[in-house]
């Protein structure tokens, strides 16, 4: 395995395009791990998390167009459509998957024991 310098990447930010420089350990017929990017929590796409969850919430607020024009007044970044779209459905398959997997877990036994389903009006 060796180590090699100079591969960069694009991110895009909440105050504009960034290139971030790391390393890359290679190894031969590998793919290229880059060790730093978990450390530095950088997403494995351009958009940085920050600015997915500004394109969520301008997003939630309205139209595409008020999106876009919101997101390019509170940050200065001008997304197409077709990124808000595709930020915005990748947010509701992460909400729709850590749902699953929540309901998936066993929770903790209800205090009492009682069961609210045979009760006929639930507790305020």
């Amino acid at each position: 395995m060796r180590a090699e310098q100079g591969h960069r990447r694009l991110l895009a930010t909440t105050v504009g395009r960034v290139e971030v420089a790391r390393i890359a350990y290679r190894a031969p017929g590998a793919a290229n791990p880059h060790v730093a990017d978990a450390a530095l929590v950088l997403p494995d796409r351009l958009h940085s998390f920050p600015l997915r969850r500004a394109v969520v919430h301008e997003v939630a607020r309205g139209p595409l167009r008020q999106a876009r024009e919101g997101l390019a007044r509170t940050t200065g970044q001008q997304l197409g459509t077709r990124q808000l779209r595709e930020i915005t459905n990748g947010a509701a398959r992460d909400v729709r998957d850590f749902y699953a997997q929540r309901a998936q877990e066993p929770g903790p036994a209800p205090a009492g024991g009682t069961c609210w389903s045979s009760v006929s009006t639930p507790p305020v």
